[in-house]
């Protein structure tokens, strides 16, 4: 059991919203969109009389289980005054006993059955709505019967008993108390900030302790007959189940729950839009790393038409684009990024953001800054080129390819996910066939002068919020805010270069050598697996199977590793196969690698640990020659890159430097360090042994790990042909 809250920030709690509420439209609202994109007709939905609304739908992955899902539209955004964080209490309260499950009966029963807390019973409770979700069994029916009893309990027969209602105020307490950490400091000190004037800022779902401590017993349960109520509510059954059966059975149980006369409107609460750029820099001493966000809040978009979808296939390639721009920065020796990403989406019910988060160096705000500053106005004066544009699309339509193939082996937990955001967002649900379609269709019509449009609209000055946050400690600095927007405005008026799109033409591999031959060969009957001997002194070891329909994994591994160097060698060989993989391999650097392999569904990494080096990896059958030409590459033609190097010790230099800083960290690394007399082979490694890195022992070390295969054995698991595995 859990709180929630909603953000695109990692690590970071940042919310937004508003100070007036309007009427909510409701999920339903949706369907007088002229051009609604169709449920998918597998779903089998409906209403009841009472309001109530459902959602069955079959999926044998995994097989003999069902998700069930309560959803609540209704979260501590509407608690009073006298209920901050009653929401939440509510929800514990719901494991605490109900009219068929008293006290520790419903706990008994769930666990009886095999079902564990965490993994297959939960529920969280955040801004705007509450979920409960169990995992049952489908052994036997009783166990389905009673699982959807256990929601109808919920829904309206939680016991609320004095005794327990006092003894979960502690728990929940709790909770509050091991969440005060470094984020809840900064939280509190951005808050007032991001939110500018906002209700969200104190309904915060863990709500306030004071309150816990002294609320009464009316109180709770008012906030529990109001808002829980069938107009509010929906039912999800996903898995291996008798749709009818289902559909039978909540309309038995559900039917009978009765909305609140009157009711109270069930109201949301919009955004304030600023003209002005706010600002925040917030520190706190035990924070690890510093972070920038840039935040440009955007007009919520209605979901479920054609419209919508389209549009937000435009921003994801825009996002997609400007996220590779940044990783490009990234591998700069001296960029001041730790790590980036861009995002746009939802942020609260009422918000869309537009987001550029960047892990920063100690010290670099201000380059960073201006560096995120002068990529923003890059694409906001040139946008972005054709083939940043065309790689893009490939990658988004070889995605949406894969989910279809994927669609009968899709966990029915993330369909139940779905199903719950169609609910409460009314985010589309036509199914993967449908979409996929859909992108296919539209995708080759969309032009890259109409993505390119969107930059003044997700880059605007109006609504944009500038926020640091950052570790407290003698001697480091940070620019105020009115530092923060002269950065800015100081790039607004430079000469800016257009972007150049650096793509090579040239083949993944150059030359290959003749084929290899196999000289011996053998059977594993009790797992269905073959083993094959070549002639190089390679074994290889193949499973097909058929947990996925287009996924082949591999590993790859031989004895030795790091105990064949010695101790004063020791952090190179630690260190080698990232430093290779930086500089890419064959004849495209890291950046140019990626390009290539855009619109592939294949990876491959080589590794070292103590005692073994290999690669490992997966493909698509259609990437598979791929994958080969990869593990190749990297086992002969390791690419040494002395700039990729220096950027690749500094990222590494950075991280090691505020590992420490985690409180968990360096307890963890003091017993470790005791326990192993601190030796090099077992301790964290320090900021002096990162400085101590060195491309050519690192480099050499690599190559003498790698230098023939004759001791490798490569083990394939995966939806591939034993045949063309064996050709290959």
């Amino acid at each position: 059991m859990s709180f929630r809250l909603r953000c695109l920030w990692p690590g970071l709690i940042i919310f937004l919203a508003a100070c007036q509420p309007v009427s909510s439209p409701g999920p339903e609202s949706a369907a007088t969109t002229p051009d609604l994109l169709p449920l998918d007709s597998s779903i089998v939905t409906g209403q009841l009389d009472n309001g109530l609304t459902y959602y069955i739908r079959p999926n044998r992955k995994p097989e003999n289980r069902v998700e069930l899902r309560l959803v609540v539209n209704a979260g501590s955004i509407l608690e009073r005054e006298d209920q901050q964080g009653l929401a939440h209490l509510v929800e514990h309260m719901a494991f605490n006993g109900t009219t068929h499950f008293p006290k520790q009966k419903l706990v008994d029963y769930l666990e009886r059955i095999g079902m564990r807390f965490g993994a297959d019973v939960n529920a969280y409770t955040s801004f705007d709505e509450t979920v409960y979700m169990l995992e049952v069994p489908t052994e036997e029916e009783t166990y389905i019967d009673t699982g959807l009893q256990v929601l109808r309990d919920w829904a309206g027969d939680v016991a609320f008993e004095p005794e327990e209602v006092d003894k979960e105020r502690g728990v929940v307490k709790e909770e509050w108390r091991l969440g005060r950490g470094a984020d809840a400091r900064l939280r509190d000190k951005t808050l007032p900030v991001m939110v500018k004037d906002s209700r969200y800022a104190v309904r915060l779902p863990i709500g306030q302790p004071e309150v816990l401590d002294t609320a009464r017993y009316e109180t709770l349960t008012d906030f529990y007959h109001t808002w829980y109520r069938p107009d509010l509510m929906a039912v999800v059954v996903v898995g291996t189940i008798d749709p009818g059966r289902m559909e039978s059975a909540i309309r038995m149980l559900f039917s009978d729950l009765k909305n609140p006369d009157p009711e109270k409107p069930r109201v949301l609460y919009p955004v304030p839009d600023h003209d002005e750029p706010l600002t925040v820099v917030a520190t706190d001493p035990e924070a690890a790393y510093t972070v920038l966000q840039w935040i440009v809040k955007q007009p919520s978009r209605e979901q479920g038409s054609r419209e919508s979808y389209v549009s937000d296939l435009r921003e994801r390639l825009f996002t997609s684009m400007f996220s590779n721009r940044l990783d490009e920065l990234r591998q700069k020796p001296d960029s001041p990024f730790l790590y980036s990403y861009t995002a746009a989406g939802p942020l609260v019910r009422t918000k869309d953001a537009f987001q550029l988060v960047t892990l920063v160096k100690e010290g670099k705000i201000e380059s960073a800054l201006e560096t995120l500053a002068r990529e923003v106005e890059r694409v906001r004066r040139y946008g972005f080129t054709a083939t940043e544009f065309e790689r893009a699309k490939k990658k988004m339509i070889r995605s949406y390819e894969q989910a279809l193939k994927e669609a009968d082996k899709t966990e029915s937990r993330s369909l139940a996910a779905e199903l719950i955001r169609h609910f409460l967002t009314a985010e589309p649900v036509p199914g993967i066939a449908y979409e996929t379609a859909l992108v296919k269709e539209v995708l080759p019509r969309l032009t890259l002068e109409e993505v390119n449009a969107l930059a003044d609209q997700l880059m605007s000055r109006k609504n944009t919020v500038l926020a640091v946050t950052g570790m407290d400690k003698a001697g480091l600095t940070y620019p105020a805010g009115d530092e923060l927007l002269a950065v800015r405005e100081r790039v607004l008026a430079e000469s800016i270069d257009p972007y150049v799109d650096r793509v090579s033409e040239a083949p993944l591999v150059a030359y290959l050598p003749p084929g290899g031959s196999i000289v011996a060969e053998d059977r594993i009957d009790a797992i269905d697996a073959y083993v094959w001997t070549c002639a190089n002194g390679v074994r290889v070891c193949a499973k097909p199977t058929d947990f996925k329909n287009d996924q082949i994994l591999f590993t790859a591994f031989s004895p030795g590793g790091g105990s064949l160097v010695p101790d004063d060698r020791f952090i190179q060989a630690v260190y080698a196969t990232g430093i290779v993989t930086a500089g890419g391999a064959g004849t495209f650097d890291r950046i140019q690698l990626e390009k290539k392999l855009s619109g592939k569904v294949v990876s491959v990494r080589p590794y070292m640990d103590d005692l073994w080096e290999g690669f490992e990896g997966s493909s698509s059958r259609e990437d598979l020659t791929t994958l080969f030409q990869l593990i190749w590459l990297y086992g002969t033609e390791p690419r040494k890159d002395s700039t990729a190097f220096l950027s690749y010790r500094q990222r590494v230099l950075d991280v090691v430097s505020h590992h420490h800083l985690q409180p968990e960290a360096a307890y963890r690394d003091s017993i470790t360090a005791l326990v192993n007399g601190h030796h090099i082979r077992a301790r964290f490694p320090s900021e002096e042994d990162i400085r101590s890195l060195d491309l050519d022992q690192a480099f050499q070390i690599y190559r003498d790990r790698f230098a023939d295969f004759d001791d490798f054995t490569f083990v394939f698991v995966g939806s591939f042909d034993p045949d063309t595995l064996r050709t290959l």
